[in-house]
């Protein structure tokens, strides 16, 4: 069982919420077209990326 990427907690495997990270590289005004992906091997819980993306702390409670 891997940890998160993004938090300590464990990530259970079998979960349909999971995040790969993957990197690329674009090009142009737009930035689309990405090419030479590479997987990182790491994984993040769904609730992570998206606290991630709100600029919250993925460790932190919310706060309602």
């Amino acid at each position: 069982m891997a940890t998160c990427a993004l938090c300590p907690n464990k990530l259970n495997n079998g979960d349909d919420d999971i995040y790969e990270e993957v990197t690329s590289w674009v090009h142009g005004a737009k930035k689309d077209g990405a090419v030479l992906r590479q997987h990182t091997g790491n994984f993040a819980h769904g609730d992570c990326v998206r606290k991630k993306q709100e600029g919250q702390a993925p460790g932190q409670e919310p706060l309602f």
